[in-house]
């Protein structure tokens, strides 16, 4: 496996790790494995990017919804 593959999948178990956090429905095993062999800092930058992208999302929908997005 090449570094660059190797830094590609652990940008995936990041996302992976935080997006079933956010929906709540992870195993506790699985949990506690990420927890043990995850950083923190990058857990969290990931957590916070991908919380940032969500408000973003919700935002642009309201603004469509409204009338808001003339196109």
């Amino acid at each position: 496996m090449t570094i660059q593959n190797a830094e590609r999948l652990s940008v995936l178990r990041y996302l992976q790790a935080v997006l079933w956090s956010f929906f709540g429905i992870r195993r506790s095993a699985k949990a506690r494995n990420d927890l043990t062999q995850l950083r923190p800092v990058p857990l969290i930058v990931t957590g916070l990017v991908l919380a940032a992208a969500f408000v973003a999302v919700l935002l642009v929908a309201a603004k469509a919804a409204s009338g808001g997005l003339v196109t």
